[in-house]
């Protein structure tokens, strides 16, 4: 009987310790764990847009008439004042050579009225002796005066409707001056929006004129964004960017922001209203580049060097606390600890106050780390120092 007994504790003690070390492995957690200490933090702000250039005039029809004539394609380089294309001028010429002919015909009549003043003006004071010598008689006086008062009218006249002719020859020479389109400035062409025969239409109060072609200055090249609402009180002139375009998109170009929108708008594509900013790249000489390319930049608002932080992953939040919070490993169990936190990017996240460098602080897993508690025990996955 004794001899029974004894062989049953014996297989309880035998049974019950792999039992109690399972049971121990069961709420033992594996984590991953990283040293807190110095890093590199970079605030930024994501933004897309194109690049522009910001040197250029947009060529429109002030005229309607058929192209016959184009000087250059897209591409070519252009001086200012270099004749580009030509709009038919026929109906155009032949409304200065009538207006012309109409400026040449007032012109005699102008010398007529002279004349005719001249005449009525020597009679007048002809009357005039002849009346104060009482030859002649009062009805002949005043019509005197009033052939003299009427040749002065009719020049007065004459001169109004030379000068209106004068401006309708002026208005008509540049309206034919508008078929021969030259360029503004030095650039090279950028965009050519026309053939020949096609034909073109000048712009009304309701309507823009037809797009003809546009001339950019090649060294204008900047970045044009467009920053969230949200994002707008951290930008300032002269922030550093990066920007990375589409046709190369893991060489990030330099550059700073040069202006920043003074109202919000709301853009094709985007539910909130954003600012457009411009930045001004430091070297636009790269061979890829190209005015309309779609690309990203990364605007650094805040620069800071060798400060104490984290990995994102290892800071959670409170709500009922409101506070940040961090597990240490303190000898194999997680201590919670309330931390204060400052800048962040978008893989680090700057340690105010709560921890000191060299501690051993938990990052993962996030299944792990949003289930756990203070005074958990812990095991290390791994530990490493980022």
């Amino acid at each position: 009987m004794k001899k029974t007994a004894f062989l049953m504790i014996g297989l309880i003690l035998i049974v019950g310790v792999p039992l109690i070390s399972q049971n121990k492995s069961k709420h033992t957690k594996s984590v991953r764990t990283t040293l807190v200490d110095l890093h590199r933090v970079d605030s930024s702000i994501i933004a897309s847009g194109n690049l522009i250039h910001k040197d250029r005039v947009e060529l429109r029809a002030e005229v309607i008439g058929k192209v016959v004539e184009i000087f250059v394609k897209e591409g070519d380089q252009v001086k200012a004042g270099q004749l580009l294309m030509r709009i038919d001028d026929e109906q155009y010429k032949a409304r200065v050579n009538q207006q012309s002919a109409q400026v040449s015909r007032q012109k005699s009549e102008l010398s007529s009225l002279f004349l005719d003043l001249e005449i009525a003006t020597r009679q007048w004071q002809r009357q005039q002796k002849l009346f104060k010598q009482g030859l002649s008689t009062q009805s002949q006086h005043d019509e005197a005066h009033y052939r003299k008062a009427s040749a002065e009218l009719k020049l007065e006249s004459g001169k109004s409707a030379l000068a209106h002719s004068k401006a309708l020859l002026e208005e008509t020479q540049e309206t034919l001056n508008k078929t021969r389109i030259s360029a503004p400035i030095d650039g090279v062409l950028t965009s050519l929006d026309v053939a020949i025969g096609e034909t073109v239409v000048s712009g009304t109060m309701n309507m823009i004129g037809s797009s003809i072609m546009t001339i950019s200055n090649e060294n204008s090249l900047v970045t044009e964004v467009y920053v969230d609402e949200a994002d707008a009180a951290a930008l300032v002139i002269g922030l550093p960017v990066e920007v990375f375009v589409i046709a190369s998109p893991n060489t990030p170009l330099k550059g700073r922001v040069s202006f920043i929108a003074n109202t919000a708008k709301r853009r094709p594509g985007r539910n909130n209203l954003s600012f457009a900013v411009e930045i001004a790249l430091d070297d636009v000489s790269h061979s890829f580049l190209r005015p309309g390319m779609s690309c990203r930049a990364e605007i650094f608002t805040n620069k800071l060097d060798s400060v104490l932080a984290l990995p994102l992953s290892a800071i959670m939040f409170s709500e009922a606390e409101s506070k940040y919070y961090v597990f240490v490993n303190d000898n194999g169990t997680a201590k919670k600890v309330s931390v204060k936190v400052g800048t962040s990017d978008d893989q680090m996240q700057q340690m105010i106050s709560g921890v000191t460098q060299g501690q051993q602080v938990l990052v993962g897993p996030a299944k792990i780390l949003r289930r756990l508690s203070h005074g958990d025990s812990i095991s290390l996955i791994e530990s490493k120092k980022l």
